[in-house]
């Protein structure tokens, strides 16, 4: 069985959503772009290689389908408001 493309990223770098096919940035939850937790983690990883130990990071992925918080690293993002992250 296929992964469901069940993630959001945000940017705190950009205060936006990713964008289908990482194709920029929206502040519309609506139009943020739906990726498989293989694909956010890989874009997570790129976009925070260069970041200093301890920083906060600047992705942040969000499951839609589950309650738990597991990446969510800032407590005014978007993620809280909108999503929960996790894993099962």
């Amino acid at each position: 069985m296929a992964e469901r493309a069940q993630w959001l990223i945000w940017s705190e770098g950009h205060r936006a959503w990713w964008k289908p096919g990482r194709s920029g940035y929206t502040n519309s939850i609506r139009e943020a772009g739906r990726y498989t937790l293989a694909e956010a983690r890989e874009i997570e990883a790129k976009a925070n290689q260069y970041l200093p130990e301890g920083e906060i990071h600047e992705v942040i992925l969000v499951d839609l389908l589950t309650p738990q918080e597991e990446f969510c690293r800032r407590q005014r993002s978007p993620a809280r408001r909108y999503g929960r992250t996790g894993e099962t």
